[in-house]
């Protein structure tokens, strides 16, 4: 009788990591192309930066997150794409960053903003909703 065991993740009732037989199971190779994905993006995201700021795009925020009557979050200092600039952007910068492909990825930012309030609104629903 082997004591042997597939890791899971989470407990002995998660997903497991590897196949019976050896090999990774289908969700560590969903989570190993996330992370490469985002590696990738770490790499990539300098230039973008760069570029965006070149066409006076970046602008500094503060973040303030109520989670709950208890509990509120401020981040200072997040660098966020400025919509109206980016509205009035013409001629050869907004060339350059179409054909450099951060101009898509300056309208996916902007629209992920949006984001922020619903993951808020799912971190309040929580039981207990905490830190």
């Amino acid at each position: 009788m082997s004591t042997w065991t597939i890791s899971r993740v989470g407990d002995d009732e998660g997903l497991p990591l590897f196949l019976e037989h050896g090999g990774n199971a289908p969700y560590l190779d969903h989570i190993s192309g996330v992370l490469r994905l985002l590696y990738e993006g770490m790499e990539s995201a300098p230039p973008a930066y760069a570029a965006l700021d070149e066409a006076g795009l970046l602008t500094p925020v503060t973040l303030t997150i109520d989670v709950n009557e208890d509990r509120r979050y401020t981040v200072p200092d997040v660098l966020v794409v400025d919509v109206e600039r980016l509205a009035t952007l013409t001629g050869e910068p907004l060339e350059r960053l179409h054909r450099s492909g951060v101009l898509r990825l300056a309208i996916l930012v902007i629209a992920s903003l949006g984001n922020i309030q619903q993951l808020i609104a799912r971190k309040q629903a929580l039981p207990n909703a905490v830190g």
